[in-house]
């Protein structure tokens, strides 16, 4: 999924044409049914300005996966915890601190990420588009847009919910410098896209400052994502296995986060991302699914504790980039917020005549329909 979130942000029309592609027979009969004109919807994205890259950070993810959890087991969507806990008390509590802005988005009736993301991305029965923005943040200065993401997946078997609840958070700190960031993949389809299982191991990425002479080293995950932080300049990035230089390329780093991705499988050509193909499986009776509901948290403050990334994100986590489509179950949806400390406002939405910081069900045609929730 971080492959994604990454891929709308950096380049957003190959986010529009990734969405076309990953429409099923569900997705098509929900769009249709909110009265969604999903060209005129790919048509923003795509012309949506790009933004920096989110760098993967293990905090933010804590806090996510917990509330994730804790919506499985409660089989309840919200952005209030079990606990009473809002998203910004719950990414203070997992210890990410020098916060000045925050999101998140959760949907937790998904059968996969793809389906989790193009409902964040449509945001179908959902005026204000929350979940879209809080991943595009559209008139957000790339300088000013959020850094750092953390994604939390669950399995819930209660019936009627689930099967996979998703939760992001997105948050940037007070200080942080750019992150360098990308994946190693092998790309036998010459998709010029990370799909899950693609990704190298256990290579060393190694960035030289050409101006100082400083070296700066990180291994790949198991998924082959990579990341690390640097100082503004002009660095040298060489990607090694078993001492063999698999690629080495050039990279200019300023402040915002910067991605370069290392294609196995076309040594000589920059890695762009473009999207694959759409899943296809068994046809089934399209069903009408989710409807978003937005609402806005409250200010932040800043603390005095620094933190770093935290934890690197699983196979699954890191990438989830093309998942098999299944049908979508109906269900129910909760809401969001988003905060700001230069916002100073809070305010609740609603959509589709279900407001407030709990999830609610709506009965349509004897049909239960979910709502994503977004902060």
């Amino acid at each position: 999924m971080l492959e994604v979130l990454n891929l709308a942000r950096t380049n957003p029309n190959a986010m529009a044409k990734w969405m076309d592609a990953h429409i099923d027979a569900n997705i098509d009969a929900t769009l249709k049914y909110y009265n969604v004109d999903r060209k005129a919807v790919e048509k923003t994205v795509a012309s949506l300005a790009a933004q920096p890259p989110l760098a993967w950070n293990g905090l933010l993810a804590n806090a996510a996966q917990g509330q994730s959890q804790d919506q499985a087991d409660h089989g309840v969507q919200s952005h209030i915890g079990s606990d009473g806990s809002t998203p910004d008390q719950r990414i203070d509590r997992a210890g990410y601190s020098q916060r000045t802005s925050s999101a998140e988005n959760a949907f937790a009736y998904a059968t996969s990420v793809d389906e989790a993301m193009e409902a964040f991305l449509f945001d179908w029965g959902v005026s204000s588009h929350g979940h879209l923005d809080n991943i595009m943040e559209p008139g957000t200065p790339a300088n000013q847009a959020r850094r750092e993401v953390g994604i939390g997946i669950a399995s819930s078997n209660i019936p009627g919910f689930g099967p996979m609840v998703i939760t992001q958070d997105f948050a940037s700190r007070a200080g942080a410098r750019a992150v360098l960031l990308g994946v190693v993949y092998n790309d036998p389809d010459h998709s010029k896209f990370y799909a899950p299982g693609q990704g190298v191991g256990d290579v060393t990425i190694t960035a030289v400052n050409e101006a100082t002479g400083e070296a700066t080293s990180v291994q790949t995950w198991d998924s082959g994502g990579y990341q690390m932080e640097l100082a503004p300049g002009r660095y040298r990035v060489t990607a090694t296995k078993n001492g063999q230089v698999l690629q080495r390329h050039k990279v200019s780093v300023g402040d915002v986060n910067v991605k370069y991705d290392f294609d196995l499988d076309d040594p000589l050509e920059p890695s762009i991302a473009d999207p694959g193909a759409g899943s296809t499986g068994m046809s089934v009776a399209p069903q009408v699914a989710p409807v978003p509901i937005a609402a806005t948290g409250t200010t932040t403050q800043v603390q005095n504790k620094s933190t770093g990334n935290g934890a690197s994100p699983s196979q699954n986590q890191d990438a989830g980039s093309r998942q098999d489509s299944t049908p979508i179950k109906t269900g129910v949806q909760g809401q969001g917020s988003t905060s700001d400390q230069k916002s100073g406002t809070s305010h609740l939405g609603d959509s589709e005549g279900t407001t407030g910081s709990h999830a609610s069900t709506m009965f349509l045609s004897n049909m239960p329909l979910n709502m994503l929730s977004w902060i």
